[in-house]
């Protein structure tokens, strides 16, 4: 029988501390990024880094060892035409670790050069999904809030993601 599969990644609110409506605090953070990455990948049916490479796996063959690659959520994840031929990729999947919470918000160029590595110039039609958006996002007349009706805060930068 079909069983969903599915992917995460991570947002500005996910390892920060609970904030009430009348802008006070009242505790820690109850995890880490790290600590859900795992929790996530421990479901039989998460594809959250398990596909493709995942920037904390990525090695640069001009160094000795893996390079670091800004934040933990940056994977790919192949789309097939079919089960029958799973080396025959239709499609690509980038997830892209925007940051947040206890890092800053941000594209690093050190995700721009994970991403050219592993796309090789790949002519393979790909979309990809940071959870905070760029400043190349339009918001007209700030129609987008928070539910705190606050408005849409973009990353701080996007290293060229966008021209990329």
């Amino acid at each position: 029988s079909w069983q969903p599969i599915w992917t995460m990644l991570f947002g500005n609110h996910d390892d920060r501390p609970f904030i009430h409506q009348n802008g006070t605090a009242n505790e820690k953070a109850k995890t880490s990024r790290a600590k859900i990455w795992d929790t996530d990948r421990s479901y039989q049916n998460s594809v959250t880094g398990q596909c493709g490479i995942p920037s904390n796996n990525y090695v640069d063959k001009d160094l000795t060892g893996s390079k670091h690659v800004f934040g933990l959520s940056n994977f790919y994840i192949p789309i097939y035409h079919n089960d029958a031929n799973p080396k025959d990729e239709a499609a690509r999947v980038y997830i892209f670790d925007s940051g947040g919470g206890s890092i800053d918000k941000r594209i690093d160029s050190s995700q721009i050069e994970w991403f050219k590595a592993i796309s090789h110039g790949s002519q393979l039609p790909s979309f990809a999904f940071q959870h905070i958006p760029t400043d190349s996002f339009y918001w007209q007349d700030n129609i987008c809030s928070g539910m705190h009706q606050d408005g849409v805060a973009t990353v701080s930068s996007d290293a060229g993601l966008v021209d990329t």
